[in-house]
């Protein structure tokens, strides 16, 4: 995407394009980069990843995304916009500490909902929406679960899959900031899902929206208890 004259011959003969935006500070400019590439290429129809606090231009991510969303309608090509919450996948991040502490880190407090999607659900919606692009035609769509306690259903989802009670400790937002930054991430980044945190901690609804994944693939998306117990391999042991 940072040489975009490289990506027509990838399009050649495409008749739609799916264009993950990556985890990059300069993503808006590498999205846009690729959106004008499809358009060169001549595919008609475009499937862009996105983020539901899209439409937030005061944070981090909303910034980033909300001016891909403007091009991407103002482009004359079919599209479907496809918003994604917080990933449950982003839990194995706790796996150290649950397997040594029997404990989970966060600053949100624990009753506070939000809406978690598994990675593998956001491949399930992208493969059908390709697949059926006029059904979805020019709309935007939201891929998540219906609204979960954050702490709660997580540490009671965590003590089923390892056989023993594993417990949430809200920790201050500078915490989880150092223990983010620990782990490599860039800073930008890091302030991002911070910002995430705190929308989910004050109640906000651009991250409480069941979504639309029912509708897009024909089951239920999977639970927050279904991913922990299918994962559960990675929380258990020393």
């Amino acid at each position: 995407m940072g040489a975009p004259e490289s990506l027509e011959a990838g399009l050649a003969g495409a008749t739609r394009a799916f264009i993950v935006v990556p985890g990059h500070h300069e993503r808006t400019q590498l999205a846009l980069n690729a959106l004008d590439a499809v358009k060169r290429a001549g595919v008609r129809s475009v499937l862009m990843l996105s983020v539901c606090t899209a439409e937030r231009e005061d944070t981090i991510f909303g910034s980033q995304f909300a001016p891909i969303e403007a091009a991407v309608k103002a482009s004359g090509l079919d599209y479907t916009i496809m918003r994604l919450p917080m990933f449950m996948d982003n839990n194995y991040g706790h796996a150290a500490s649950v397997k040594g502490q029997k404990a989970l880190y966060g600053p949100v407090p624990a009753a506070m909902t939000h809406n978690p999607i598994a990675v593998a659900d956001v491949g399930a919606a992208a493969a059908a929406l390709l697949t059926k692009p006029r059904s979805f035609r020019n709309r935007t769509v939201t891929i998540s679960t219906p609204p979960t306690a954050f702490g709660d259903e997580l540490a009671a989802a965590m003590s089923a899959a390892v056989g023993t009670d594993v417990s949430y400790v809200e920790v201050p937002y500078e915490a989880a900031k150092e223990a983010f930054m620990g782990m490599g991430m860039p800073e930008w980044q890091v302030d991002g899902i911070l910002e995430l945190f705190k929308s989910i901690a004050a109640g906000e609804p651009e991250l409480n929206v069941p979504g639309n994944f029912l509708e897009i693939v024909g089951r239920d998306p999977m639970t927050l208890r279904e991913w922990v117990a299918a994962n559960a391999a990675a929380f258990k042991g020393e």
